[in-house]
């Protein structure tokens, strides 16, 4: 897999479709359509769950009723979503929503909900559990298509709470919207899905699974209730001092937070070759780079390697720089003028230069060809525009 194919990973993974195209020629990325369809309204009849908020009863799913259940979908026709009542299942109450599925090549495993009447909302939140690892998407559509999003990567077994302000959601790439910003009123649906299996080198990036696998959800809402950004406060794009770890794994990487200093840092391991490139994508279109001028990492390595740092635009533009990291330096503080990144040479801009209100989506990966031995870390912290 080539590095340029690694950073049009975010493109395909980030649209999702009621049904998979046909994968491009080889060389392209692989591609997936949205209809624009007036999403199905629930059943009339569900009944409203009081709330302490008195939020509209269909922007918040606690799953203690089969009613609230019963207004999610799967893409999946082999899918089997239930009211979890088992004991200990649940992460609060009595139930959960779960969602059972064969993972396979040929299936494409996403969930939807369709809230409506959304006066004033200003933050996305749920927790969520899966069995293995897994790069999830998640986020809201509009009516009319346009797809807002974020993403997370989830440890296995564990309940995590991803909560998100709707201003931290970014506008997927190929769908469209005439306001150029997501209006809370419009939302027609809550959207996640796990990105393994997909198709071509987006799957072998991404991850495969097989067999049975179950994903848990619960207390999802669509409120007005404050949540942490994602990204700190200015242009910082991530300290990695909290969970969740707001990126997606790339290379059969496994993610996780670990001790560096007094605070943490984000570790990515790779235990075997499996993948020429390894390490994460993160979203950074929520945040306003139009002043900055650098970009700045600390990182750090268990063995000598070259690290690719990529930024790329909303046009699929891709510019990039190559770190070397040895061991023995420990921590080391990178700073990048963004005026140094070159264009990559199977990449195309109309300028020919990086424009900082356009950049959409960071990219750190390690050249594993020159790993001598395995298993291999490199850690990741204060991620940072200047």
């Amino acid at each position: 897999m080539t590095r340029a194919l690694i950073v049009s990973i975010l493109v395909c993974a980030c649209v999702f479709a009621v049904g998979v195209a046909q994968e491009g020629h080889q060389g392209e990325k692989p591609r997936f359509f949205f209809e624009e369809e007036e999403p199905a309204r629930p059943p009339a009849d569900t009944p409203a769950e009081p709330e302490a908020t008195q939020l509209p009863a269909n922007a918040r799913f606690d799953f203690e009723t089969p009613q609230q259940a019963a207004v999610w979908s799967a893409l999946d026709p082999e899918a089997v979503i239930d009211l979890a009542i088992d004991e200990g299942v649940a992460r609060r109450g009595r139930g959960c929503l779960r969602v059972s599925y064969m993972a396979r090549e040929t299936a494409f495993e996403q969930i939807s909900a369709q809230p409506l009447d959304i006066e004033a909302a200003t933050t996305l939140s749920f927790w969520v559990k899966a069995d293995l690892p897994t790069n999830l998407s998640f986020g809201v559509v509009e009516r009319g298509g346009a797809f807002y999003q974020q993403f997370a990567w989830l440890t296995a077994n564990e309940w995590t709470h991803l909560c998100v302000p709707l201003t931290s959601l970014i506008l997927s790439q190929d769908t469209q919207d005439a306001s150029g910003k997501l209006e809370p009123e419009r939302i027609a649906e809550i959207r996640l899905a796990d990105l393994a299996n997909l198709p071509g080198v987006l799957g072998d990036a991404l991850g495969r699974k097989a067999g049975v696998h179950r994903l848990c959800l619960d207390d999802v809402a669509i409120s007005d209730g404050p949540a942490p950004a994602v990204g700190a406060q200015g242009l910082v794009a991530e300290d990695f001092e909290r969970d969740p770890i707001y990126v997606l794994a790339i290379g059969d990487a496994l993610l996780a937070r670990v001790p560096e200093g007094e605070g943490q840092a984000l570790g990515v391991l790779c235990e075997e070759r499996t993948q020429r490139w390894v390490g994460f994508v993160m979203a950074v279109g929520q945040l306003d780079l139009e002043a900055a001028t650098t970009l700045s990492l600390r990182l750090k390595a268990s063995q000598p390697m070259v690290l690719s740092v990529q930024l790329e635009e909303w046009d699929n533009s891709k510019y990039s720089h190559r770190v070397g990291l040895d061991p023995v330096d420990g921590w080391v503080q990178k700073t990048i003028p963004l005026d140094s990144l070159l264009l990559e040479t199977d990449s195309d801009d109309e300028n020919g230069r990086l424009d900082r209100e356009q950049i959409r989506v960071l990219v750190v990966t390690a050249d594993m060809s020159r790993v001598q031995q395995f298993p291999v870390t490199f850690s990741v912290d204060d991620v940072k525009f200047e």
